[in-house]
């Protein structure tokens, strides 16, 4: 029986074999609360770091109970060769694996109601103006932790993807239950002074620019509990990352900071030359 890495979703790293020498006992605590994990991780930053089989394994969730699905998972990758293969494969082939008629069902209905969702989806929508774009990224970012975001788009400006580059820790707090005072104790903390531009990583910027194939982007990260005005250390990290991509024949058509109640686009900007050499 093949035995498999320890790449459960949850990443804690739960042992996980086609065959197990110890009791059901022993699997079941090593599995204990696995699920719950999981759904936490997915939850905190989508599928964003999950490989294909750990998207696979989630997905048998719901399907396959009280059962580790993280060797279905891998037989079903490693069998179909990826995921998307999985969702597009006959039912009969999927009953071969030990899935019921319904769970084989689910796996077809994904890809057909994807098609819809983008047919009826803000990807159909040309971002045509900064408020339009704005608008996109302010759907994207949590209210408590500070993101990333890259949206690449087709010369007409509609949407190919829009996703995260960098999600850091959450900062949680029930503002609603603050009086004025804590209220501004609490987001006049040294951390909520602008963006920790330690975290901006240019080669994952670039890498995903080049994946998804667009040669015109727009860059956005949030400040938390506070204006979108930036630090001078902010507007150097992104006049870097301009010239950068540039350099690949990117256009990065426009940067925006995505504040507590306001965005603040970069173009067109005039407290900031970020993109007055090609205004």
């Amino acid at each position: 029986m093949k035995h498999y890495p320890c790449t459960s979703a949850c990443g804690k790293g739960c042992i996980t074999m086609g065959k197990t020498n110890g009791s059901a006992s022993e699997a079941e605590n090593v599995h204990k609360g696995h699920r719950k994990r999981v759904r936490e991780r997915f939850l905190r930053t989508g599928f964003y770091g999950f490989n294909e089989h750990q998207v696979m394994e989630m997905l048998l969730f719901y399907c396959v109970p009280r059962r580790d699905t993280n060797v279905l998972a891998h037989r079903l990758i490693d069998h179909f060769g990826s995921l998307s293969a999985v969702l597009d494969a006959d039912i009969s082939e999927l009953k071969g694996f030990g899935l019921s008629k319904s769970a084989a069902v689910l796996f077809r209905m994904i890809p057909a109601s994807t098609e819809l969702y983008f047919n009826a989806s803000p990807a159909n929508m040309i971002y045509d103006s900064q408020e339009k774009v704005a608008k996109l990224f302010r759907s994207l970012f949590s209210e408590d932790r500070f993101e990333i975001y890259i949206a690449c788009f087709r010369n007409d400006m509609s949407l190919i993807s829009a996703k995260p580059v960098y999600i850091g820790e959450r900062f949680p707090a029930d503002i609603s239950k603050m009086t004025p005072r804590e209220y501004y104790d609490f987001t006049s903390r040294p951390e909520f002074q602008g963006f920790p531009v330690e975290n901006f990583c240019f080669r994952d910027i670039v890498n995903m620019v080049i994946s998804c194939g667009s040669s015109n982007v727009v860059v956005a990260h949030n400040h938390l509990y506070s204006s979108p005005m930036p630090y001078d250390d902010e507007i150097d990290t992104i006049k870097k990352l301009k010239e950068l991509l540039c350099a690949l024949d990117i256009d990065m058509t426009d940067y925006i900071i995505v504040g507590e109640a306001s965005e603040m686009p970069m173009r067109n900007n005039d407290l900031y030359d970020v993109f007055s050499e090609d205004d």
